[in-house]
């Protein structure tokens, strides 16, 4: 895998969109997120930069755009620094 990219189950979960990446692959499965726009079903589909995604929770919706990720997950408090849409 390209160090530029990730999964998107893995970025999901990185960015806490969702509390584990299984969730996250769960809800990408089902249908309920979109990549760029379009739907996406493959939970391994790799995002690089500038990828947008939106996904449906329960609590509602959350949008972001791909940058490289940094070593681990980020904290809590961080979250809003990955929204940029």
């Amino acid at each position: 895998m390209s160090e530029d990219r990730i999964r998107l189950d893995r970025w999901l979960f990185h960015i806490r969109a969702f509390k584990t990446r299984t969730l996250a692959s769960d809800r990408i499965q089902s249908g309920g997120v979109r990549v760029n726009g379009a739907p996406c079903n493959k939970p391994a589909r790799l995002v690089g930069a500038g990828t947008r995604s939106r996904s449906r929770r329960p609590d509602g919706s959350w949008r972001s755009r791909w940058s490289p990720p940094a070593s681990g997950a980020a904290p809590p408090a961080r979250r809003g620094h990955f929204i940029s849409i």
